[in-house]
């Protein structure tokens, strides 16, 4: 069994996410018995009827969110939803005897909270009367280059600069290569040469990583 003082961030594999959930005997909490990867997985706490029980996470973008839910519930009255920002952004919902189910969002750039919810109507109870959620996957898509650094040619002893620009999920790092080999020190969006001469002549690019991964210019 899992022990009292496993994570909910490690029972949802999500140690690079930080969870929230209700502060009372309603929040959801770590068990091992119903789980879709034989490990652990999160439960919503115990409600009566008209509660909710909620779990969520934030996220900053974009990037590819993935999860396992499932729910035992009064079928079309009591319900498992996910949201992105509030319950006006209503990302998908299940409701019934509902087995394991993946689901795959794409979230876009920002900071979003995503929640889960556990909700019951007035009145019945059937089923289980719960909901579980398990390896949830949050993946930050690399920087996409929208405007690539332009060749130039330019006479000897002038101040000339190269420049991308790009988005993506922050933090934004930048690499510049000088003939496929790393330029000491030139790590912003903008490489200035000053007085440039022979020396500075060459082929150039620029590496842009975030935690996503990394996107290397056009030369």
């Amino acid at each position: 069994a899992i022990p009292y003082s496993a994570t909910l961030a490690a029972s949802l594999n999500t140690t690079n996410l930080n969870w929230t959930t209700n502060l009372s005997n309603t929040a959801w909490f770590v068990q091992n018995r119903v789980t879709h990867d034989g490990d652990g997985a999160a439960q919503s706490g115990p409600i009566g009827h008209g509660q909710q029980s909620y779990l969520q996470t934030t996220v900053t973008g974009p990037g590819t969110l993935r999860f396992w839910w499932k729910v035992s519930s009064e079928e079309g009255f009591d319900w498992l939803q996910c949201y992105q920002d509030g319950s006006s952004n209503l990302l998908g919902s299940i409701s019934g005897e509902a087995g394991w189910e993946q689901k795959t969002f794409a979230i876009p750039a920002g900071s979003h909270t995503v929640k889960w919810l556990y909700l019951k109507d007035a009145t019945v109870s059937d089923g289980q009367d719960a909901a579980w959620l398990d390896e949830v996957s949050w993946v930050v898509a690399p920087p996409t280059i929208v405007g690539q650094p332009l060749g130039l040619t330019s006479p000897a002893g002038t101040d000339v600069g190269l420049e991308v620009l790009a988005t993506g999920a922050l933090p934004l790092t930048y690499q510049w290569l000088k003939g496929g080999l790393n330029l000491a020190g030139a790590t912003q969006s903008r490489l200035a040469l000053a007085k440039a001469g022979r020396r500075d002549a060459g082929v150039y690019a620029v590496r842009v990583s975030n935690p996503g991964g990394s996107v290397l210019s056009s030369n």
